[in-house]
């Protein structure tokens, strides 16, 4: 899970289980995901979510439980919520202020905190599992179930109204909302559905090209929006048709960009360029938007790019053999 709080900086808490146990570990990034610094290790809790409001407070949470606190940016993590072993599963977890929080233990059971999370309650139990959680102006909540709807509160999850949702047989992973009444899901098939009265009815309206899943989808307007999926496809535009671009891969721990962050130029060396195919190099901004394309057959591993005239910000850099993503890595423009 990744939480950010501005363009630069940002945290990441990786899980991962070993023949000998849980490992655990929270990453920070300041330069917008370039390099990370460990920040805390566990070698026996699993931990799953985290909450940051700015960039000084922020929780954590694990499996069990599980909770600590930073006042400190991650710096140094005191625990205020110790295992519970009735709890099994952590699912969501969000806090809006330094006080008040919210969290899903074993899939289906809400829990809220006032207290900055030394003491939670529960406020309601769902069936099923719960997918994604969707939270606006602190108070308006959309929790999506696996296979069993859509649980809607409007008071900050003291009361809560169950929606059937038209899954198509495919499952639904993520939520996005403009505002409290148009919004979004994405999921299996791939599929894309919408809302315009606040979740209580859905219209399927898209089944993608490729045979993933969507796992995040997010919407500047009413028409533009992007989908990611699990594979690292990413689809945008008017109505999500246009496919930009498709990554069946992992960013190229290879591939060079140096300087990087970078001012006026930026020189790009790629890894082993195989004789007599066609290679193009693209840049893409964050909106998906590209601002350049070359190609890169005749032309040595390595080829300098002027971003003198880019906007300062992220950019996401593709290298394709014959349409094919073979290299991709990220740069940032001061």
């Amino acid at each position: 899970m990744v939480e950010t709080k501005s363009y630069l900086a940002g945290w990441i808490v990786l899980d991962r289980y070993y023949d000998y146990g849980e490992h655990s570990y929270i990453f920070k990034t300041i330069d917008g995901g370039i390099s990370w610094i460990r920040q805390y290790q566990s070698n026996s809790i699993s931990l799953k979510k985290l909450s940051f409001i700015d960039q000084v407070h922020g929780w954590v949470a694990g499996n069990q439980g599980f909770v600590m606190k930073t006042d400190n940016g991650g710096e140094d993590w005191v625990v205020i919520q110790e295992e519970d072993p009735d709890v099994e599963y952590v699912t969501e977890f969000h806090f809006n202020n330094l006080l008040d929080g919210y969290m899903v233990l074993d899939y289906a059971e809400f829990m809220i905190t006032h207290d900055g999370g030394f003491s939670w309650q529960i406020s309601g139990t769902f069936s099923g599992m719960s997918e994604d959680m969707y939270i606006m102006q602190d108070t308006m909540i959309w929790l999506l179930m696996n296979f069993s709807g859509i649980n809607i509160s409007k008071d900050g999850g003291n009361t809560w109204n169950n929606f059937q949702f038209p899954y198509n047989n495919h499952n639904a992973h993520s939520l996005f909302f403009l505002d409290e009444q148009e919004g979004w899901a994405c999921g299996g098939g791939p599929s894309l559905w919408h809302t315009l009265d606040g979740g209580e009815n859905w219209e399927h309206l898209y089944d993608g090209e490729y045979p993933e899943s969507y796992s995040e989808v997010i919407f500047t307007d009413s028409v533009n929006g992007w989908l990611v999926g699990q594979y690292g496809s990413i689809m945008h535009g008017p109505g999500l048709y246009t496919v930009i671009p498709e990554n069946q891969g992992v960013i190229d721990q290879n591939l060079s960009i140096y300087p990087n962050p970078a001012k006026t130029t930026t020189t790009i060396t790629v890894p082993e360029l195989n004789p007599g195919r066609i290679y193009s190099i693209s840049v893409y901004n964050v909106t998906g938007r590209q601002v350049m394309s070359k190609q890169l057959n005749d032309m040595p591993g390595s080829c300098k790019i002027d971003v003198s005239s880019y906007q300062p910000g992220i950019y996401i850099l593709v290298v394709t053999q014959e349409g094919r993503i073979v290299h991709s890595g990220k740069f940032i423009v001061l």
